[in-house]
């Protein structure tokens, strides 16, 4: 969003604001104004813990 080219592209853990639990997911990370930006990937990957948690209660 800030226009800069100091991003870097991780594989690591990213806090739901919501729920508070963490999620390993791919995700792009600027250092500049510290904006994190999910993919298609990860957001399937958070969708499919949801679900299981929902199945579980």
């Amino acid at each position: 969003m800030c226009n800069s080219s100091n991003i870097e592209h991780i594989v690591g853990d990213h806090f739901s604001k919501i729920r508070g639990i963490a999620h390993n997911v791919p995700q792009t990370i600027c250092h500049d104004c510290g904006e994190v930006f999910l993919g298609p990937d990860s957001l399937e990957v958070i969708r499919l813990y949801e679900n299981q948690m929902k199945e579980a209660s």
